[in-house]
């Protein structure tokens, strides 16, 4: 598993327990009942959706590009329908389109790839061996997020430090 998928997973489990009194839920704490099953199965399933999305964003985002293209290398012929005016506010507007388009790609992946390592991470420590590693751990979570965000770059690694916190 990348270790930013391990750091993701990390991140939400220490800002679970970081909530405050007020934000906490109202069955934490409490042993496993089949209603945290249902709600895992629930959010879970309705955040897998983001995959698709990703797709979508990602076909839209090359229908909006030939459009662009289209249309910078026909200018001329554009022209004599629609006003320069009309012609440059439609390519910002398609520029601006492909920009949210990136930032909704780059949201989609991110959940895509959250649930894919909750699942993991929730099957190695719901394993002995998992449960073994977390007993004979020698760190607490604020130096491991440290050591582990050492490698990247910023704001990914301020991100992964804070995670810790």
């Amino acid at each position: 598993m990348p270790l930013f998928e391990m750091s993701a997973e990390l991140s939400i489990i220490s800002k679970i327990s970081n909530l405050r009194e007020s934000e906490k839920m109202s069955d934490e704490g409490k042993p496993l009942q089949p209603e945290h099953q249902f709600k895992k199965i629930i959010w879970r399933s309705t955040l897998a959706v983001s995959g698709s999305i990703e797709q979508f964003t990602t076909w839209t985002m090359t229908g909006i590009t030939a459009i662009v293209g289209l249309v910078v290398s026909n200018v001329d012929s554009v022209a004599k329908i629609v006003s320069l005016e009309a012609l440059k506010s439609s390519i910002i507007l398609f520029t601006l389109s492909l920009l949210a388009g990136v930032v909704s790609k780059q949201l989609g992946m991110t959940v895509s790839n959250g649930i894919r390592t909750m699942n993991e991470l929730e099957g190695v420590l719901n394993s002995d061996n998992g449960r073994l590693l977390i007993n004979n751990m020698t760190i607490d979570l604020r130096q491991l997020m440290q050591e582990v965000s050492t490698p990247f770059f910023w704001p990914l690694s301020a991100i992964m430090r804070r995670s810790g916190e």
